[in-house]
């Protein structure tokens, strides 16, 4: 063989050389390529976020139990608390009425003295003769003295002749005179009660000659009345 022929030869040989080399470096590099990209794939689906991985936890819950843990039993209505007490009716107080609906007498005892407009009474006590506007009740020093009826007190003073009086307002035009009291016991623009304590028997300055009384004088319309006439009502 020529020099030259071998030289060709040898260059041929190492042309292919070069080829078979190049194609397995591509091989290698391709081969090398797809091994990361599956890599990389599988290490993306192993990798899932939260949010992913509560959707897919979610998902594999069996149907069954989801229905179970959604369904239950009938609704029952939450039991109201029983009171503790049975509620109490409401009560009024009762208010004492400015009217009297009855009479009684303010003070048990014998009238000495009655009352009268026209027949003249005398009076011991002044040695003359004269009309009584009220009725004389007897009745020891200190005896309570009771409002006749419901009614308003207008009045509390001392008279010269009569000494310490209440008046009472008992409504319908009827006001009464407590006369002759110890000591008085109510005060003006009271609302009083029928049997309501006034004060106590005293002495009547215009009547001392008498026995111990409660002169009771009635007016009705602001004319005087019989005082027993309330009670003949009863």
């Amino acid at each position: 063989m020529s020099q030259m022929q071998f030289e060709d030869t040898n260059k041929r040989k190492t042309g292919k050389r070069k080829t078979l080399f190049f194609s397995l470096a591509v091989c290698l590099l391709a081969l090398g390529a797809g091994t990361w990209s599956a890599l990389d794939s599988m290490s993306r689906e192993q990798t899932v976020r939260p949010d992913q991985q509560t959707e897919a936890s979610a998902s594999e819950v069996p149907v069954q139990n989801v229905v179970e843990s959604v369904t239950v039993g009938p609704t029952v209505p939450p039991k109201t608390q029983a009171p503790t007490s049975a509620p109490q009716p409401e009560t009024t107080e009762k208010q004492p009425s400015d009217t009297a609906g009855f009479f009684v007498m303010p003070i048990g005892g014998q009238i000495i003295k009655g009352f009268d407009l026209k027949q003249l009474q005398y009076s011991e006590t002044y040695d003359d003769w004269r009309i009584h506007l009220g009725i004389d009740i007897a009745a020891e020093e200190g005896t309570e003295v009771k409002a006749a009826g419901d009614g308003r007190v207008t009045k509390v003073y001392t008279d010269t002749v009569l000494g310490n009086t209440v008046v009472i307002d008992h409504g319908n035009g009827i006001v009464a005179y407590y006369s002759g009291l110890n000591n008085p016991l109510v005060e003006e623009d009271a609302v009083v009660e029928v049997g309501t304590v006034l004060g106590g028997v005293d002495s009547v300055p215009g009547e001392l000659v008498d026995p111990p009384h409660l002169h009771f004088a009635v007016q009705k319309n602001d004319v005087y009345i019989d005082p027993a006439s309330l009670f003949e009502q009863e």
